[in-house]
Protein backbone atom coordinates (compact mmCIF):
# COMPACT_ATOMS: atom_id res chain seq x y z
CA UNK A 1 0.00 0.00 0.00
CA UNK A 2 1.50 3.91 -1.13
CA UNK A 3 2.10 5.62 2.16
CA UNK A 4 -0.18 8.23 2.71
CA UNK A 5 2.33 10.45 2.91
CA UNK A 6 3.18 9.98 -1.00
CA UNK A 7 -0.63 9.75 -2.04
CA UNK A 8 -1.30 13.26 -0.27
CA UNK A 9 2.42 14.72 -1.80
CA UNK A 10 1.60 12.92 -5.50
CA UNK A 11 1.05 15.52 -8.21
CA UNK A 12 -2.24 14.48 -8.86
CA UNK A 13 -4.78 14.30 -6.66
CA UNK A 14 -6.79 10.89 -6.19
CA UNK A 15 -10.17 11.48 -8.18
CA UNK A 16 -11.85 11.60 -4.79
CA UNK A 17 -12.68 9.17 -1.59
CA UNK A 18 -13.79 6.32 -3.91
CA UNK A 19 -10.29 6.47 -5.80
CA UNK A 20 -8.67 7.27 -2.44
CA UNK A 21 -10.09 3.53 -1.22
CA UNK A 22 -9.31 1.76 -4.47
CA UNK A 23 -5.84 3.52 -3.66
CA UNK A 24 -5.34 1.81 -0.78
CA UNK A 25 -5.51 4.29 2.64
CA UNK A 26 -7.92 6.50 4.14
CA UNK A 27 -10.80 5.53 5.93
CA UNK A 28 -13.37 6.43 3.14
CA UNK A 29 -12.46 2.83 2.41
CA UNK A 30 -14.01 1.35 5.55
CA UNK A 31 -17.18 3.63 5.06
CA UNK A 32 -17.82 2.48 2.00
CA UNK A 33 -21.44 1.05 2.78
CA UNK A 34 -22.09 4.31 5.14
CA UNK A 35 -25.16 6.34 4.32
CA UNK A 36 -24.06 10.04 2.58
CA UNK A 37 -25.17 11.66 6.20
CA UNK A 38 -23.00 9.36 8.32
CA UNK A 39 -19.97 10.16 6.12
CA UNK A 40 -18.18 12.91 7.96
CA UNK A 41 -18.25 11.44 11.17
CA UNK A 42 -17.83 7.58 9.86
CA UNK A 43 -14.39 9.01 8.37
CA UNK A 44 -13.14 10.65 12.00
CA UNK A 45 -14.32 7.49 13.63
CA UNK A 46 -12.90 4.71 11.49
CA UNK A 47 -9.27 6.99 11.15
CA UNK A 48 -9.36 6.71 14.88
CA UNK A 49 -10.05 3.21 14.94
CA UNK A 50 -6.87 2.62 12.38
CA UNK A 51 -5.11 4.64 15.28
CA UNK A 52 -5.31 2.38 17.63
CA UNK A 53 -3.97 -0.43 16.22
CA UNK A 54 -7.94 -2.05 15.22
CA UNK A 55 -8.09 -3.96 12.28
CA UNK A 56 -11.12 -2.33 9.89
CA UNK A 57 -13.64 -3.84 7.28
CA UNK A 58 -13.23 -3.20 4.14
CA UNK A 59 -14.35 -5.86 1.86
CA UNK A 60 -17.46 -8.33 2.37
CA UNK A 61 -14.08 -11.38 2.75
CA UNK A 62 -13.41 -9.76 5.90
CA UNK A 63 -10.01 -8.48 4.53
CA UNK A 64 -8.46 -5.31 6.80
CA UNK A 65 -6.26 -2.09 5.84
CA UNK A 66 -3.01 -2.63 6.40
CA UNK A 67 -1.07 -0.83 9.23
CA UNK A 68 -0.37 2.60 9.00
CA UNK A 69 2.40 4.27 9.93
CA UNK A 70 1.90 6.13 13.32
CA UNK A 71 2.65 9.31 12.28
CA UNK A 72 0.62 8.97 9.23
CA UNK A 73 -2.30 7.69 11.48
CA UNK A 74 -1.78 10.52 13.69
CA UNK A 75 -2.67 12.76 11.08
CA UNK A 76 -5.64 11.50 9.76
CA UNK A 77 -6.85 11.45 13.59
CA UNK A 78 -5.38 14.46 14.92
CA UNK A 79 -7.17 16.93 17.47
CA UNK A 80 -6.08 20.08 18.89
CA UNK A 81 -4.93 20.23 22.40
CA UNK A 82 -4.12 22.87 24.84
CA UNK A 83 -0.75 23.56 22.90
CA UNK A 84 -2.87 24.25 19.77
CA UNK A 85 -5.06 26.62 21.26
CA UNK A 86 -2.43 28.04 23.15
CA UNK A 87 -0.33 28.85 19.65
CA UNK A 88 -3.77 29.53 17.61
CA UNK A 89 -4.07 33.28 16.65
CA UNK A 90 -8.02 33.35 17.24
CA UNK A 91 -7.48 31.73 20.53
CA UNK A 92 -10.18 30.61 22.36
CA UNK A 93 -11.13 29.43 18.51
CA UNK A 94 -9.39 27.64 16.62
CA UNK A 95 -10.49 26.94 12.28
CA UNK A 96 -8.32 23.84 10.95
CA UNK A 97 -8.89 21.57 7.99
CA UNK A 98 -10.75 18.40 8.54
CA UNK A 99 -7.75 15.68 9.68
CA UNK A 100 -9.71 12.92 7.53
CA UNK A 101 -9.89 14.07 4.40
CA UNK A 102 -6.19 13.16 2.60
CA UNK A 103 -7.47 14.19 -0.36
CA UNK A 104 -8.00 17.93 0.69
CA UNK A 105 -5.31 19.93 0.13
CA UNK A 106 -4.67 23.23 1.98
CA UNK A 107 -2.05 25.80 0.54
CA UNK A 108 -0.20 29.13 1.91
CA UNK A 109 -1.49 28.45 5.63
CA UNK A 110 -1.25 25.76 8.41
CA UNK A 111 -3.72 23.72 8.00
CA UNK A 112 -4.09 23.30 11.52
CA UNK A 113 -4.39 27.11 12.63
CA UNK A 114 -5.59 28.34 9.78
CA UNK A 115 -6.53 32.08 9.47
CA UNK A 116 -9.81 34.04 10.17
CA UNK A 117 -10.95 37.60 10.45
CA UNK A 118 -8.28 38.98 8.50
CA UNK A 119 -9.18 38.54 4.70
CA UNK A 120 -6.59 35.95 4.10
CA UNK A 121 -7.84 33.31 1.90
CA UNK A 122 -7.58 29.83 2.62
CA UNK A 123 -6.65 28.12 -0.72
CA UNK A 124 -7.95 24.99 -1.59
CA UNK A 125 -7.55 22.00 -3.64
CA UNK A 126 -9.99 18.49 -4.04
CA UNK A 127 -10.95 16.50 -6.53
CA UNK A 128 -14.21 17.88 -6.57
CA UNK A 129 -13.70 22.10 -6.06
CA UNK A 130 -10.91 24.05 -6.49
CA UNK A 131 -10.68 27.63 -4.73
CA UNK A 132 -10.22 29.99 -1.58
CA UNK A 133 -12.80 30.33 1.49
CA UNK A 134 -12.43 33.44 3.72
CA UNK A 135 -13.68 33.10 7.32
CA UNK A 136 -15.52 35.86 9.93
CA UNK A 137 -16.51 35.42 13.03
CA UNK A 138 -18.01 37.94 15.10
CA UNK A 139 -16.37 38.75 19.05
CA UNK A 140 -13.44 36.39 17.66
CA UNK A 141 -10.28 37.85 17.78
CA UNK A 142 -9.75 40.56 14.52
CA UNK A 143 -8.93 43.57 13.53
CA UNK A 144 -10.81 46.49 12.19
CA UNK A 145 -11.42 44.22 8.72
CA UNK A 146 -13.44 42.04 10.69
CA UNK A 147 -15.20 44.87 12.66
CA UNK A 148 -16.10 46.47 9.01
CA UNK A 149 -17.90 43.04 8.22
CA UNK A 150 -20.36 42.55 10.98
CA UNK A 151 -21.16 46.88 11.28
CA UNK A 152 -24.89 47.31 11.63
CA UNK A 153 -25.61 43.79 10.89
CA UNK A 154 -26.93 40.76 13.06
CA UNK A 155 -25.38 38.00 11.49
CA UNK A 156 -22.48 36.48 13.63
CA UNK A 157 -20.12 34.49 10.92
CA UNK A 158 -19.58 35.09 7.75
CA UNK A 159 -17.72 32.44 5.11
CA UNK A 160 -16.83 33.06 1.76
CA UNK A 161 -16.05 30.11 -0.32
CA UNK A 162 -14.95 30.88 -4.16
CA UNK A 163 -14.01 28.51 -6.53
CA UNK A 164 -14.65 26.45 -9.68
CA UNK A 165 -16.21 23.07 -9.70
CA UNK A 166 -14.03 20.51 -11.40
CA UNK A 167 -16.61 18.23 -12.48
CA UNK A 168 -20.48 19.09 -13.17
CA UNK A 169 -22.22 19.02 -10.04
CA UNK A 170 -26.02 18.43 -10.19
CA UNK A 171 -27.87 21.05 -7.77
CA UNK A 172 -29.88 18.48 -5.74
CA UNK A 173 -26.82 16.57 -5.03
CA UNK A 174 -24.62 19.31 -3.30
CA UNK A 175 -25.53 20.15 0.60
CA UNK A 176 -24.03 21.85 3.28
CA UNK A 177 -25.13 21.96 6.96
CA UNK A 178 -23.93 19.70 10.17
CA UNK A 179 -23.84 16.59 10.76
CA UNK A 180 -22.33 14.52 14.46
CA UNK A 181 -21.33 10.80 14.98
CA UNK A 182 -23.61 11.62 18.53
CA UNK A 183 -24.70 13.72 20.94
CA UNK A 184 -25.64 13.89 24.50
CA UNK A 185 -27.17 16.17 27.05
CA UNK A 186 -30.22 17.43 24.98
CA UNK A 187 -32.53 20.24 25.69
CA UNK A 188 -36.33 18.43 26.49
CA UNK A 189 -38.45 17.29 23.02
CA UNK A 190 -40.23 19.69 22.99
CA UNK A 191 -38.13 22.77 23.19
CA UNK A 192 -35.98 20.71 20.20
CA UNK A 193 -39.05 19.51 17.92
CA UNK A 194 -41.46 21.76 18.93
CA UNK A 195 -39.65 25.43 18.67
CA UNK A 196 -35.85 24.22 17.17
CA UNK A 197 -36.72 22.57 14.92
CA UNK A 198 -39.29 24.53 13.29
CA UNK A 199 -37.17 27.55 12.97
CA UNK A 200 -34.21 25.27 11.08
CA UNK A 201 -36.95 23.88 8.90
CA UNK A 202 -38.45 27.70 8.22
CA UNK A 203 -34.87 29.20 7.30
CA UNK A 204 -34.44 26.46 5.01
CA UNK A 205 -37.49 24.30 3.63
CA UNK A 206 -35.63 21.92 1.95
CA UNK A 207 -33.41 21.07 4.61
CA UNK A 208 -33.14 17.50 5.89
CA UNK A 209 -32.89 16.80 9.25
CA UNK A 210 -31.61 13.44 10.82
CA UNK A 211 -32.24 11.47 14.18
CA UNK A 212 -31.04 12.40 17.63
CA UNK A 213 -29.14 9.44 17.68
CA UNK A 214 -26.88 10.46 15.20
CA UNK A 215 -27.76 14.22 14.02
CA UNK A 216 -27.56 16.03 10.75
CA UNK A 217 -28.54 19.33 9.09
CA UNK A 218 -28.28 19.51 5.69
CA UNK A 219 -29.60 21.28 2.85
CA UNK A 220 -28.90 22.00 -0.75
CA UNK A 221 -26.21 24.46 -1.31
CA UNK A 222 -29.00 26.42 -4.29
CA UNK A 223 -31.41 26.53 -1.97
CA UNK A 224 -30.02 27.34 1.64
CA UNK A 225 -26.51 29.88 0.60
CA UNK A 226 -26.86 32.96 1.95
CA UNK A 227 -26.07 34.59 -1.01
CA UNK A 228 -24.67 33.35 -4.31
CA UNK A 229 -22.48 34.99 -7.48
CA UNK A 230 -21.22 33.56 -10.78
CA UNK A 231 -18.74 35.11 -12.65
CA UNK A 232 -16.95 34.56 -15.70
CA UNK A 233 -13.47 33.47 -14.74
CA UNK A 234 -11.31 36.87 -13.67
CA UNK A 235 -14.68 39.08 -13.54
CA UNK A 236 -15.40 37.44 -10.00
CA UNK A 237 -15.50 39.56 -6.67
CA UNK A 238 -12.62 39.72 -4.35
CA UNK A 239 -13.76 37.15 -1.87
CA UNK A 240 -13.20 39.69 1.01
CA UNK A 241 -15.41 41.86 -0.06
CA UNK A 242 -19.23 42.13 1.03
CA UNK A 243 -21.89 39.52 0.07
CA UNK A 244 -23.85 40.18 -3.18
CA UNK A 245 -26.09 37.75 -5.29
CA UNK A 246 -25.60 37.22 -9.01
CA UNK A 247 -26.39 34.57 -10.46
CA UNK A 248 -27.02 36.05 -14.51
CA UNK A 249 -23.75 34.48 -15.64
CA UNK A 250 -25.01 31.18 -14.77
CA UNK A 251 -28.74 31.16 -15.34
CA UNK A 252 -29.64 35.03 -17.30
CA UNK A 253 -33.57 34.27 -16.67
CA UNK A 254 -31.99 34.42 -12.70
CA UNK A 255 -33.37 38.23 -12.72
CA UNK A 256 -36.26 40.90 -11.99
CA UNK A 257 -38.04 42.93 -14.63
CA UNK A 258 -35.55 45.50 -15.01
CA UNK A 259 -32.59 43.21 -15.74
CA UNK A 260 -31.15 43.49 -12.35
CA UNK A 261 -30.08 40.33 -10.39
CA UNK A 262 -33.25 38.08 -8.36
CA UNK A 263 -32.90 38.54 -4.69
CA UNK A 264 -31.44 35.75 -2.80
CA UNK A 265 -34.66 34.98 -0.86
CA UNK A 266 -36.42 34.99 -3.94
CA UNK A 267 -33.37 32.29 -5.29
CA UNK A 268 -34.24 30.12 -2.40
CA UNK A 269 -37.80 30.05 -2.63
CA UNK A 270 -36.98 28.92 -6.21
CA UNK A 271 -34.74 25.95 -5.66
CA UNK A 272 -36.40 25.19 -2.39
CA UNK A 273 -38.91 23.27 -4.87
CA UNK A 274 -37.04 19.70 -5.67
CA UNK A 275 -38.55 19.79 -9.58
CA UNK A 276 -36.63 23.53 -10.04
CA UNK A 277 -33.20 21.37 -9.00
CA UNK A 278 -34.09 18.71 -11.50
CA UNK A 279 -31.54 18.07 -13.90
CA UNK A 280 -29.60 21.11 -13.68
CA UNK A 281 -26.36 21.18 -12.48
CA UNK A 282 -23.14 23.33 -11.41
CA UNK A 283 -20.69 24.07 -14.46
CA UNK A 284 -17.24 23.93 -14.37
CA UNK A 285 -17.04 27.14 -16.85
CA UNK A 286 -17.87 29.74 -14.14
CA UNK A 287 -16.29 30.75 -10.69
CA UNK A 288 -19.27 30.63 -8.02
CA UNK A 289 -18.66 32.73 -4.79
CA UNK A 290 -21.29 31.51 -1.90
CA UNK A 291 -21.93 33.58 0.96
CA UNK A 292 -22.75 31.79 4.14
CA UNK A 293 -24.03 33.56 6.96
CA UNK A 294 -25.90 33.45 9.94
CA UNK A 295 -26.89 34.86 12.95
CA UNK A 296 -27.84 32.53 15.51
CA UNK A 297 -24.98 30.32 16.75
CA UNK A 298 -21.85 32.40 18.35
CA UNK A 299 -18.89 31.24 17.32
CA UNK A 300 -16.65 32.54 19.98
CA UNK A 301 -18.98 31.77 22.70
CA UNK A 302 -19.65 28.18 21.31
CA UNK A 303 -23.45 29.15 21.94
CA UNK A 304 -26.80 28.71 20.04
CA UNK A 305 -29.04 31.99 20.52
CA UNK A 306 -32.09 31.13 19.90
CA UNK A 307 -35.04 32.26 22.26
CA UNK A 308 -32.82 31.19 24.52
CA UNK A 309 -28.85 30.19 24.72
CA UNK A 310 -28.01 27.12 24.78
CA UNK A 311 -24.23 25.73 25.80
CA UNK A 312 -23.11 23.78 22.42
CA UNK A 313 -19.97 21.82 24.69
CA UNK A 314 -22.74 20.25 26.77
CA UNK A 315 -24.02 18.66 23.74
CA UNK A 316 -21.79 17.85 20.71
CA UNK A 317 -19.10 15.83 22.76
CA UNK A 318 -16.03 17.48 21.89
CA UNK A 319 -17.26 17.24 18.08
CA UNK A 320 -16.38 20.60 16.26
CA UNK A 321 -19.14 22.60 14.00
CA UNK A 322 -18.25 22.41 10.60
CA UNK A 323 -17.82 24.37 7.24
CA UNK A 324 -18.18 22.52 4.46
CA UNK A 325 -19.98 21.69 1.22
CA UNK A 326 -20.13 17.83 0.20
CA UNK A 327 -22.52 15.32 -2.24
CA UNK A 328 -25.36 13.94 -1.16
CA UNK A 329 -24.42 10.79 -2.74
CA UNK A 330 -21.37 10.02 -1.66
CA UNK A 331 -20.37 11.79 1.02
CA UNK A 332 -17.69 13.13 -0.84
CA UNK A 333 -16.81 16.86 0.27
CA UNK A 334 -15.90 19.62 -2.29
CA UNK A 335 -14.14 21.26 1.24
CA UNK A 336 -14.45 20.60 4.75
CA UNK A 337 -13.32 23.03 7.69
CA UNK A 338 -13.70 22.20 11.44
CA UNK A 339 -14.44 25.29 14.27
CA UNK A 340 -13.12 23.95 17.70
CA UNK A 341 -13.64 26.05 20.79
CA UNK A 342 -10.99 26.07 23.59
CA UNK A 343 -13.69 25.04 25.63
CA UNK A 344 -14.44 21.70 23.88
CA UNK A 345 -11.24 20.27 25.34
CA UNK A 346 -12.95 20.12 28.72
CA UNK A 347 -15.65 17.80 27.27
CA UNK A 348 -13.16 15.47 25.73
CA UNK A 349 -11.00 14.83 28.47
CA UNK A 350 -8.83 17.64 27.09
CA UNK A 351 -8.49 17.15 23.38
CA UNK A 352 -11.21 18.19 21.23
CA UNK A 353 -12.73 15.21 18.90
Amino acid sequence: MPALAELCAAPELPAGPAAWAAAGGGSSACCAGVPPDRQCSCQLESASSVLQGHALSISSSSSSLPDLAVEEAAELTWRPTDADFAAAHGRPVLLAANPALPYQRISGADRRNLPFNDGSPIEIETPLFSGRACVWLRGAPGGPAADAQFAGRRRRSLVTVQGRFRVPVPLDDLVTGQEFGRVENLPPAWLVEGVLLKIARAVSPSMVIGPASAPFMLMPVISGCSEIHAARPGEEPHPAEAPREDLRAWDPSLCIADGSPLPAAKRKAHFSRPAARAGRAFPTDLVFTFYFYQHVVDISAYQLDVLYKFDLTKYLVGQPLQLMMRLRSTGEFAYCLHLYHERLLAKSGGKAK
